[in-house]
């Protein structure tokens, strides 16, 4: 359109002025910008092919695309799950043992320690109990 807006000028150009040099350049001017013009339309011709063709591959991979899931719970299996719960129990078994023995001594030590005790309060009890009677005995015997 501004190609045929250009030609319109030249014509005008030549009806009024018939300057050769000025009439030269306005008709190369013109040419110049004739083909820049249809540069730039071969230029976005070939974009929106392009852009085109793209939307075309688009649209033919959207008809091929399909989406499916499927969700499942799965039970895994370890061999040596029996192993382990054997090996399990027995470290507890020998912790127990281990446990047992431990509060024994220490309880049978304990009841040894009280019985010393005990004895030792026996003995001074009955020495103190033999100096109280023979005390008990000089006192009747003086009266």
């Amino acid at each position: 359109m501004a190609a045929e807006a250009q030609l319109v000028n030249i014509n005008n150009a030549l009806a009024t002025n018939v300057d050769a040099s000025n009439l030269s350049i306005r008709v190369t001017e013109s040419l110049r910008l004739i083909d820049e013009l249809t540069q730039r339309k071969i230029n976005l011709n070939s974009q929106l092919s392009n852009l085109y063709q793209q939307a075309a591959d688009l649209e033919e991979r959207l008809g091929v695309v399909e989406f499916s899931t499927n969700i499942s719970r799965s039970n895994p299996i370890y061999p040596n799950e029996d192993s382990r719960a054997w090996e399990v129990a027995w470290d507890e078994l020998s912790d127990a043992y281990r446990e047992t023995l431990i509060a024994l001594s220490a309880t049978f030590l304990v009841f040894l320690l009280w019985t010393l005790r005990v004895i030792v309060y026996l003995l001074v009890v009955t020495i103190v109990l033999r100096i109280l009677y023979r005390f008990g005995k000089l006192v009747v015997r003086k009266f």
